[in-house]
């Protein structure tokens, strides 16, 4: 008796390069735990983050307040 699960681990064998492999995983019954699916040919988020940082020159609080005075 009891409640079953519903979180389970993605199994080891699992492929996150496979698309169609992480889209069987998320719609099979429960929720996976684990990297279901990982596209290596986009920039992550973080990489994409610190190629904006790069672009973008840090302004000081009064250069910022500077916008505001008439």
């Amino acid at each position: 008796k009891g409640i079953d699960p519903v979180l389970f681990d993605v199994p080891e064998d699992h492929d996150p390069a496979d698309r169609m492999a992480a889209y069987n995983l998320i719609h099979s019954p429960g929720i996976p735990v684990g990297l279901v699916y990982e596209d290596t040919s986009r920039p992550s988020l973080t990489q994409r983050l610190n190629d904006v940082r790069a672009k973008v020159s840090p302004k000081s609080a009064e250069e910022l307040l500077a916008v505001y005075e008439f």
